[in-house]
């Protein structure tokens, strides 16, 4: 049963990075978009992304703890870390990527999300205010973070060091 669980965990993993993937590639995107349309369109694409996102983040995570129960891994420092590095990263990318979408899709006339909660969409904003809050993020940091992040939980998995 482990080892099932294990390879759901694995396939789990890399279904999150393909659809955490594309989601980056819109945050990219965006920085080059001029077109109010065109910015409409990828931030709408963007919900389903994050739809998939947490979709498979949520499987991942009870996957990952039920090998623990199976493998009865709990006194496992590097388990606890690997918990408490995932919470930080989900917590830094909502703060640092989540906002910063929620502010562009209320720009751009769009339903947007207060938390997890949708709202109805506000009057676009001048041209002139997207551009300012388009040029305001900055997508490399966000994602040398998460990446970085991500090297150190999987790097804590593999070779589970403590």
């Amino acid at each position: 049963m482990y080892q099932w669980m294990m390879f759901l965990h694995a396939f789990l993993v890399v279904s999150f990075m393909l659809v955490h993937g594309a989601s980056a590639k819109a945050a990219f995107q965006l920085k080059r978009e001029t077109n109010r349309e065109r910015i409409s369109a990828i931030l709408d694409l963007s919900v389903l992304y994050m739809t998939g996102l947490h979709i498979t983040l949520g499987l991942t995570l009870i996957t990952g703890i039920l090998m623990i129960f199976l493998g009865g891994m709990w006194n496992r420092v590097w388990i606890w870390l690997s918990l408490v590095l995932l919470l930080v990263l989900f917590t830094a990318m909502t703060m640092l990527a989540a906002s910063y979408f929620t502010q562009l899709r209320k720009d751009a006339g769009l339903r947007y999300f207060d938390i997890i909660f949708p709202r109805p969409a506000l009057p676009p904003a001048s041209p002139e205010v997207l551009k300012v809050h388009l040029s305001a993020f900055k997508p490399w940091p966000v994602a040398l973070i998460g990446g970085g992040m991500l090297l150190l939980v999987t790097w804590l998995m593999i070779f589970q060091p403590f």
